[in-house]
């Protein structure tokens, strides 16, 4: 079996496993219950036809079939003659390459409709498909109105989705000789089916974009395949349309790109059309991948792989879209820049200076798993991809109570991100990260998102956690009932994160208690303090002892004492605040089980 034909049965068989819903269990709290696995959509077909060697599939016509290869080279015409062609005739020939020989054939084809935006030919192989309900329908969605109109997320139900493209993306490759307006359409067999039963339902193909005198195989305009067996599902169909269109677009205003911005931005374009049946579980259940890796479809590649990579665009492109609207994606589209450094192009294009994508991709990692936080849009999708339900991104290990190690550390894959939970904390949970060796903090990034109750399901906040400090993670004095902590490599590169994890206990609540027992602060002077402050204070017994300074936020601002061994008695230990920003700051004394603070005045 040649290459391309592996290829096209791994999409079929693909494209079937899809069809059958096929359900996957995960033993993971309640977040992952059985959901299908993959998307009940086959490959990209434009993703297909990106791998055609076009140089040798002409040789391979020549050689056996040299009627259609002089065909072929005699019909190259320019656009200026095609497009007069295109306008004038209501019969026109068009090049096409054959996965199944591997070679490029004639396709005689009869224009059976036209619109503000389109022309609609039929394969003459095929013309029985092509109804007068088939028709009406297609010229419907092309002009007049997307499916789903009843659902919200349809940015403009009363168009089609070619103008919805337009409108979003941007338009078309176009110049002196092209057709500004209309984008052919041509029905026939798209060679994406295989003996497995899967379809590729539309595609296009960037040969086409190019000069027919340079390039022969060629057909010199906007054109889009739509596959005869799939014009009798309209809804199925222009979904796959609406993602191919964008594929157009992206093709002309900025090639090459990387696939997760280019498929990422076409599932968006089905999305906004209204065509919202995309599932994000895959990138979900594993979210420690490298960020951009995009797996070429071959005869050996994993099927999980290549909708882990679709599902990951699409949710991060979503994201984007939701986050910074429809110039954004306009900017991102035509970026002239990629990798994170794409989001920062469009950022700026857009005005939005006061962020770069590091603050975005922390936002990111903290939906992934919040998925909502009140109204701070930043944690939080406004619409949930179908399959989503109350899933949130998958965590890497899960603690409660006092069993969380002391130590942790992850492998991240470049830009990965790994979710580590800490239920039933019975105090404030302190802790300090350290990125991979030889890279500076802020090569990976931290964030925490916090629960008061232990089965709730919106975070009481989502706080970004400084690399290389130690930090108090608690509300107020009292500990948060769930601490989800989302790490992220900020690089290109795998690095490996450690930190280290303690239970600090919180003393507001037991003043009576560590009195009793000749624990507590006898002075505090002077108070307000600008420079230098005397902290008095009595220890009893042979624990160890901490003094720690937390700030407004929570945040340790100096440790003082950590875990120091004392005698029992009268103590005093100097607390510089030069470096300190003015503000009221919280002194806490722990000695095994009891504590007391006192607040601290600092103002210059």
């Amino acid at each position: 079996m040649s290459r391309l034909n592996r290829l096209l049965l791994w999409a079929g068989i693909t494209a079937a496993m899809a069809s059958q819903g096929i359900a996957q269990t995960f033993d993971h709290q309640d977040d992952h219950a059985d959901q299908p696995a993959v998307p009940s959509k086959g490959v990209c077909g434009t993703m297909l036809n990106s791998n055609i060697d076009w140089e040798t599939a002409m040789e391979r016509t020549k050689q056996q079939d040299p009627e259609t290869y002089q065909w072929i080279i005699s019909s190259a015409k320019s656009k200026k003659e095609i497009s007069q062609l295109l306008r004038t005739s209501g019969d026109f020939e068009f090049k096409m390459y054959s996965y199944a020989t591997e070679k490029y054939v004639k396709i005689p084809a009869t224009l059976v409709g036209q619109g503000r935006n389109f022309r609609l030919w039929v394969d003459d192989a095929y013309r029985n498909v092509a109804t007068p309900t088939v028709i009406a329908n297609m010229a419907r969605v092309f002009d007049t109105a997307t499916q789903g109109t009843t659902d919200p997320i349809s940015r403009n139900p009363n168009q089609g989705f070619i103008a919805n493209d337009k409108d979003v993306f941007g338009l078309p490759l176009k110049n002196a000789y092209w057709d500004d307006t209309l984008t052919d359409f041509l029905i026939t067999f798209t060679d994406g089916n295989a003996p497995s039963g899967g379809v590729v339902g539309g595609f296009f193909s960037p040969i086409d974009q190019e000069d027919p005198n340079v390039v022969p195989a060629s057909n010199g305009m906007n054109i889009l395949y739509i596959n005869y067996k799939s014009v009798g599902n309209i809804y199925s169909l222009t979904s796959t349309l609406a993602h191919e269109y964008q594929h157009l677009i992206h093709y002309a205003r900025k090639r090459p790109s990387l696939s997760i911005y280019n498929e990422g931005c076409s599932e968006v374009a089905a999305i906004l059309n209204g065509y919202i049946d995309r599932r994000d579980l895959n990138y979900l259940n594993n979210t420690n991948i490298n960020f951009f890796r995009w797996t070429r479809v071959t005869s050996e590649s994993s099927a999980e792989e290549v909708f882990a990579d679709y599902t990951r665009g699409m949710t991060w492109v979503h994201y984007l879209s939701e986050q910074f609207g429809e110039r954004f994606l306009y900017e991102l589209a035509g970026a002239a820049t990629d990798s994170m450094a794409r989001v920062d192009y469009a950022l700026n294009k857009i005005g939005r200076t006061d962020i770069n994508w590091r603050d975005v991709f922390k936002g990111f990692a903290a939906a992934l798993y919040a998925q909502s936080n009140g109204d701070d849009a930043r944690y939080k999708f406004k619409y949930r991809l179908v399959a989503s339900g109350s899933a949130r991104a998958r965590a890497t290990a899960s603690y409660t109570g006092k069993d969380y190690p002391s130590n942790g550390s992850v492998k991240l894959e470049p830009f990965g991100i790994a979710y580590y939970v800490y239920n039933d904390t019975s105090g404030a949970m302190k802790f300090r990260f350290t990125p991979g060796q030889g890279l500076a903090n802020n090569d990976c990034a931290v964030m925490a998102v916090n629960y008061t109750g232990a089965s709730s399901t919106v975070p009481e906040n989502v706080r970004d956690i400084p690399v290389g400090e130690d930090v108090l993670v608690a509300q107020g004095s009292k500990p948060y009932r769930r601490v989800v902590i989302a790490v992220m490599n900020m690089t290109g590169q795998v690095q490996t994160v450690t930190w280290t994890t303690s239970s600090q206990v919180l003393g507001v609540d037991n003043e009576e208690s560590a009195r009793r027992a000749g624990i507590g602060f006898t002075a505090v002077a002077p108070n307000p303090v600008a420079t230098v402050a005397t902290l008095g204070f009595t220890t009893a017994g042979s624990a160890p002892v901490s003094l720690t300074l937390y700030n407004a936020a929570g945040e340790i601002a100096a440790t003082l004492a950590d875990n120091q061994a004392m005698e029992s008695g009268q103590q005093t230990i100097l607390l510089d605040v030069s470096n300190l920003p003015n503000g009221v700051y919280r002194a806490r004394l722990v000695q095994g089980e009891h504590s007391v603070s006192r607040s601290i005045v600092v103002l210059k």
